[in-house]
């Protein structure tokens, strides 16, 4: 365009732009003189004028350089990068889809992908156009590498081949001689480098502060925070043209090498143990440098710093990029050493497991065999059985366990047997062969205070094959020979009880509150077989009344149980208020709470919590259902991949109450529901669900956060604000029936029902019944004194005759209860029961 430049196209420009136009001109730089920066003097001062004329013209000038003219006439610039991370995805969503290759790339991988090509869009067209042709996305481009391998992330040849048809000429084919061998030389650093980095190529580029310019002129290269980053698929075409004479590209390497071998020739070490990254980036030059032999060298003298270093327990780093580049640092150290190190070998399995690729795993269980084979600590060879039991088979995860046999002590067998079980129940080995490894394991480990954890799995078996007798004796059992102070003992109990819940066995649970819970005084627990014997009797008011010991042992337990008599009374608002202070993962937990905003009509919150419920329990983190109750019931049913680990283990029968059905829904560890398509077509719909009066819904989305205290009391209360003027936010009065309350407020023509002295008004006995259950609950936390168990006693024979709908027997037992039972009754806010017992003993 630039020959083509006169004063006749110079005119035609000028005119256009006094119209209202937008006039593009792309590849701007092709124009520009190489050596004077500057475009052809006719048009260089058609700019000049048109920066100082106002028009509503515009003249969008397009270039990949950056222009040292356009500052010096005040033109307007803006740099554009590359899209950000969210506009890529969606550009490769939408080539993939016209292309109709929209599942050759998982939605989770993605963002990996945009990555991987500097989000260009040139780059990510070339990518799905290789799919189009057959490549597959493992072929085209490796988004997880080994970094500890000596090799690059390479792109494949097909890939290659149309990356350099879309930017060869457009990039590489423009740069000057000393940008392009700088370009070439810069392309063997495989990660973000120093600046330093370019000068051990200063000797083969010349001027290498002007070829850097250049470069970064370009945006090849960006400097950012002391790191100087390649454009990757620049890096990858220039790499190509390095690679393409093997004698240069050794020396190259052997250049990048001497860069992070400065490190270690150092003085001073004191700095050793954190330069893991420059120690594997040394290894990787070297040896595609030709040098393996001063690899060595470097290893035998610096490793033993590195790897004294990683011995140390430390914590899994939380960025995978991290993680991995601390793995590759201690396997690189490790090269050559076939035993030894066991601290070092064990942190690095671990890392490789947590970021959880096949070839991590199976390099994680190679390292913690070595690292068993030299060390009795018990969390190595947990690691290694667990990796094992992921990895082999049935009869080699058998075979390790048993070399941990003649190894480990009692206690730390425990731990090892549980991890292999534990695994192999997930991948849901046969219930008798995991039965027999516990038959094995269980002697081995008697009397350890961890073999609580061997029984507690013998159990679940047990019950997953209907012996629930067998499992229910395994665990009292083994509970009754614990010692009080255990602190694993509640667990043991609560799942004893549970398997009883699940089989309708009422002198069972009675077995375990008379053998076990007196004997170790659990209150607690005391309160949660309480629970579970009223839930068996449909008493679902009686449980729900019953109050945890805050802060004893099994009070989360127990609260999932009292939340869920809140359910089944119609009080889901209750439910989470109960379940608010709870950080449980807990499946059942998480259950209980979608199912409460359910019934809130909170759906968002609902399909959340039923998501993550559905990941947790059963590992498909989709819920495609609608929300319908039916469909709550039909995701508790299903089985967890481990037995006991879902929500019916805890919640096994769900009642008539719930459902609206005739008749309850069970199901145990051995036993499925009936749910045939009639039965859930039965199940109500959320519009004839019976939520209680008492039960006030939070406006969607005012729910507070998990992490919250709350009362373990909920309190039922109207919050009522009014003025003259109506409704507003002022004055906050707690109060049970108001016409007008707040400042100033009037209520003309209100009507209401307030009980009458003498009992000439009849009661609301259901709602009073409820605020008694409350009130006896609060006076049983009081202090004893004579005064409080009085008021306990008449307050429970007040709410049982409120029961059974004997308003005269109502008013007598409060009246009895007295004062102290009133001024309990108005700290905690039911004012209904406080105005019954302020009638009752003719207070105004």
């Amino acid at each position: 365009m630039a020959k083509r430049i006169d004063e006749n196209l110079i005119k035609v420009f000028d005119a256009m732009m006094r119209t209202e136009c937008l006039a593009v001109i792309d590849d701007f730089h092709e124009l520009v003189d190489p050596k004077t920066k500057l475009p052809p003097a006719d048009f260089y001062n058609l700019l000049k004028r048109l920066a100082t004329r106002h028009s509503k013209a515009r003249l969008l000038l397009v270039t990949d350089q950056r222009l040292p003219f356009a500052r010096t006439i005040e033109l307007p610039i803006i740099t554009l990068g590359p899209p950000d991370e969210s506009d890529a995805m969606q550009l490769l969503d939408q080539l993939l889809i016209s292309r109709r290759v929209e599942g050759e790339i998982s939605p989770d991988l993605r963002s990996d992908v945009v990555q991987w090509v500097g989000r260009n869009p040139r780059a990510l067209r070339a990518l799905v156009s290789c799919l189009v042709d057959g490549d597959s996305l493992d072929d085209l481009i490796e988004l997880q590498p080994e970094a500890w391998d000596v090799r690059y992330q390479a792109f494949s040849p097909s890939l290659v081949g149309k990356l350099e048809a879309e930017f060869l000429d457009r990039v590489i084919g423009r740069l000057e001689s000393p940008s392009l061998l700088l370009l070439e030389c810069l392309s063997v650093y495989r990660k973000p480098f120093v600046k330093a980095g370019i000068q051990p190529f200063a000797h083969k580029v010349g001027d290498v502060s002007r070829a850097y310019a250049d470069l970064i002129g370009r945006f090849l290269l960006e400097h950012s925070t002391g790191w100087v980053t390649l454009n990757p698929v620049t890096r990858e075409l220039a790499r190509k043209r390095m690679e393409a004479d093997q004698r240069r590209a050794r020396e190259m390497h052997s250049l990048a090498a001497a860069h992070f071998l400065r490190h270690f020739k150092a003085k001073d070490k004191s700095d050793l143990p954190s330069r893991g990254s420059e120690f594997v980036e040394a290894r990787y030059h070297l040896v595609l440098g030709g040098k393996e032999e001063a690899f060595q060298d470097l290893a035998e003298e610096y490793g033993g710093y590195l790897l004294a270093n990683f011995g140390k327990s430390r914590p899994i780093p939380s960025d995978p990029k991290i993680a991995r580049q601390t793995a590759s640092t201690i396997i690189a150290a490790l090269r050559g050493k076939r035993s030894g190190y066991p601290e070092a070998r064990h942190t690095a399995a671990r890392i490789l497991e947590s970021l959880g690729g096949h070839e991590d795993l199976l390099l994680a269980l190679r390292h913690a065999t070595v690292a068993s084979s030299q060390t009795r600590d018990f969390q190595v060879w947990v690691l290694r059985v667990r990796l094992t039991a992921r990895l082999e088979t049935f009869s080699a995860t058998v075979a390790a366990l048993r070399q941990a046999d003649s190894v480990l002590p009692a206690e730390a067998l425990a731990h090892v047997y549980f991890a292999g079980i534990k695994v192999w129940m997930e991948r849901q080995a046969p219930v008798r062969d995991l039965l027999g490894m516990l038959n094995h394991a269980l002697p081995l480990s008697h009397g350890a205070p961890s073999s609580w954890v061997l029984y507690q799995l013998a159990s679940v078996l047990l019950a997953a094959e209907g012996r629930y007798p067998d499992a229910f004796d395994l665990l009292v059992s083994h509970t009754a020979r614990l010692e009080r102070a255990s602190p694993n003992l509640g667990l043991v109990i609560e799942q004893a009880a549970l398997l009883a819940f699940a089989g309708g066995d009422r002198q069972g649970l009675q077995r375990i509150r008379d053998i076990l819970v007196k004997r170790f005084e659990r209150k607690n627990l005391e309160h949660l077989i309480d629970c579970l014997r009223h839930q068996l009797d449909h008493d679902f008011l009686e449980a729900s009344i019953i109050q945890p010991v805050t802060g004893g042992s099994s009070a989360a337990s127990l609260n999932y149980q009292l939340a869920f008599s809140d359910l089944c009374l119609g009080r889901p608002a209750d439910a989470l208020q109960r379940l608010k202070g709870l950080r449980s993962t807990h499946p059942a937990h998480v259950w209980v709470r979608s199912l409460a905003h359910f019934l809130l009509g909170h759906h968002h919150a609902a399909l959340q919590h039923l998501r993550k419920y559905s990941s947790l329990a059963l590992h498909e983190p989709n819920v495609d259902e609608e929300p319908s109750l039916a469909a709550w019931i039909k995701t508790w049913s299903r089985r967890s991949i481990a037995p006991g680990n879902d929500a019916a283990f805890v919640f096994p029968r769900i009642p008539s109450e719930l459902t609206g059905l005739q008749h309850d829904i069970v199901r145990t560890v051995s036993a499925d529901a009936s749910l045939d398509s009639e039965t859930l077509a039965r199940i109500r719909t959320t519009d004839d669900f019976p939520v209680s009066s008492d039960d006030h819904l939070p406006e969607e989305g005012s729910t507070p956060e998990a992490g919250e205290s709350f009362p373990s009391t909920p309190t039922v209360q109207t919050i009522i604000h009014f003025d003259q003027s109506g409704a507003r936010m002022g004055d906050n009065n707690y109060v049970q029936q108001a016409g007008a309350v707040g400042s100033n407020a009037t209520a003309p023509n209100g009507t209401f029902n307030q009980i009458q002295a003498g009992g000439g008004s009849d009661l609301d006995l259901t709602a009073l019944a409820q605020e008694l259950a409350l009130l006896r609950a609060a006076l049983r936390r009081q202090p004893d004194s004579e005064e409080n168990d009085i008021a306990l006693a008449e307050v429970g024979r007040a709410s049982r005759a409120a029961q059974e709908g004997d308003q005269g027997k109502t008013l007598e037992h409060l009246r009895a209860a007295g004062k102290w039972a009133l001024q309990t009754a108005n700290s905690i806010g039911v004012a209904l029961a406080a105005t019954a017992i302020k009638t009752s003993i003719g207070m105004p």
